[in-house]
C-alpha cells in the first residue's frame, strides 16, 4: 500500500512537471521560470504589448473622432450649397419668367407698328420697350447666363 500511495505521489508531481510555462501547469518549470525571470521578462512583454495596443486604440479613437467632425462639417457644407442651388435656380427663374414678360411686350409693340405700318398710317418711332426696359432686359439676360454658370459649377 505504501509503495502505492509512492506511486501515485510520484506520478503528481511528474504530471505538475508537463510544461516549463506556469500559465500551463508546469509546476518545476514554473519554479525554473521565477527563478531565472524568464517570466517576470516574458510578463513585461505582454504589458508592452498592452500598453502599446491601447495607444493604438486611441490614436484610432481620435482618428475616428476626427473624421467624424469632418463628416459632419462636409455634411453642412454640402446641406449649405444644396439651399443656395435652391435659391440660385429660383432666382434664374423668376428672371426667366421677368424676360419672358419683357419679350412678349416688345413682339407686342413690334406687332402694332407693323400693323399700323400696313394701314398707311404714319408711324412715329417708338422704341419696342423703353430705354430702361431695354437695359433692364440685357441686364437680366446677363445675370441669367452668370447663373446658369454658377449652377452648371455647382452640379458638377
Amino acid at each position: 500500500m505504501k509503495i502505492n500511495l509512492t506511486l501515485a505521489f510520484i506520478a503528481l508531481c511528474l504530471g505538475a512537471c508537463v510544461s516549463g510555462n506556469p500559465r500551463e501547469g508546469g509546476l518545476l518549470g514554473g519554479i525554473h521560470g521565477l527563478q531565472s525571470h524568464v517570466y517576470e521578462e516574458r510578463l513585461q512583454t505582454r504589458r508592452q504589448q498592452l500598453d502599446s495596443l491601447r495607444q493604438q486604440g486611441g490614436q484610432a479613437q481620435q482618428q475616428s473622432a476626427q473624421l467624424h467632425g469632418q463628416t459632419q462639417a462636409s455634411q453642412w457644407q454640402a446641406a449649405q450649397l444644396d439651399r443656395e442651388l435652391v435659391t440660385l435656380r429660383q432666382t434664374q427663374q423668376y428672371q426667366q419668367q421677368e424676360i419672358a414678360q419683357l419679350q412678349q411686350q416688345i413682339q407686342t409693340q413690334e406687332a402694332e407698328r407693323k400693323k399700323q405700318q400696313n394701314r398707311g398710317a404714319a408711324v412715329t418711332f417708338t422704341p419696342p420697350a423703353s430705354k430702361l426696359d431695354v437695359q433692364r432686359l440685357q441686364e437680366l439676360i446677363r445675370q441669367r447666363e452668370i447663373l446658369r454658370k454658377q449652377i452648371a459649377e455647382m452640379v458638377k
